[in-house]
């Protein structure tokens, strides 16, 4: 019998195992794929009629979307070619990260840079509707982000209820979000908690 000896930095032996191991490693010859069932998802709409603790009037041109676990509802504003727009209601317990780091997730979401706390305050104001205290934060987009043609504006009201915070957004293209925010104030103005 012939012994065979290695030396000790042997790129013989990694280079032997690494094949060995290659050939060897796995004898599983056939794939198995598993299919798995997705929940189903309940696509209940959300309306103003339904026993819920958010009620409000939806403008008749918004046009309601299935309902989304993430989202209480959502809208959409259909524009001209592609100038549309979305509305959505969400509501996270407690301070649902604290507003600067929202506003500095929308700020990114639009492609601009974060701002601290002290620069965030041109970012937002507090208004009152309707005895309800709201956040309006408004941001615009410094690129062409829609297709490269047209600028993104969000406007976004934060209500603060009962240990949760609802976010109302309306996010799309700049001309169209400008001209639904008088439409989207009245909407607010018509949200009540029951």
């Amino acid at each position: 019998m012939t012994k065979i000896i290695f030396p000790k930095n042997s790129v013989f032996l990694m280079t032997f195992m690494f094949i060995y191991l290659s050939l060897n490693g796995c004898k599983k010859e056939s794939i198995t794929v598993y299919t798995i069932t997705k929940e189903a998802v309940k696509n209940i709409p959300v309306s103003e009629s339904e026993n819920r603790p958010l009620h409000w009037k939806k403008p008749n041109h918004w046009v309601q979307n299935p309902q989304s676990r993430m989202r209480l509802a959502s809208f959409s504003i259909n524009g001209q070619q592609i100038k549309n727009a979305e509305v959505s209601i969400t509501v996270l317990p407690g301070s649902a990260g604290g507003l600067e780091a929202n506003i500095n997730r929308w700020r990114g979401q639009l492609e601009l840079p974060a701002m601290n706390e002290l620069e965030l305050k041109k970012n937002y104001s507090n208004i009152v509707i309707k005895d309800k205290e709201i956040t309006l934060i408004e941001l615009i987009s410094n690129n062409l982000l829609i297709q490269n043609k047209y600028k993104k504006r969000m406007t976004v009201a934060i209500i603060r209820e009962k240990n949760q915070i609802y976010f109302f957004k309306l996010i799309g293209e700049n001309d169209l979000v400008l001209k639904e925010r008088s439409v989207f104030l009245s909407f607010l103005e018509s949200v009540s908690f029951e």
